[in-house]
């Protein structure tokens, strides 16, 4: 997704945990800040929502008692992703 001078990535680790990271990078491809919400992998989507200012990645695993694939949103406030 990109947002202003940067571009987000959504990531899952390597070693396949259960853990949504957020990275976002200049234009010069380095990295500038990242996020993590644990409990989720596999994004599938991202969503933006100008009216209520937030950004919804979709996510295709939970582990919170839902571990078959599906429509997981694990959603940020704009403010959360905003670089200072």
């Amino acid at each position: 997704m990109k947002w202003g001078k940067y571009t987000y990535w959504a990531y899952s680790t390597l070693n396949n945990d259960d853990k949504l990271i957020v990275v976002a990078f200049d234009s010069d491809g380095i990295e500038v800040q990242r996020w993590e919400k644990s409990g989720y992998r596999y994004a599938k989507d991202i969503e933006v929502d100008e009216q209520n200012q937030k950004i919804t990645f979709i996510m295709r695993q939970s582990n919170y008692g839902n571990e078959v694939d599906g429509f997981y949103p694990v959603s940020f406030n704009w403010d959360e992703l905003r670089i200072h």
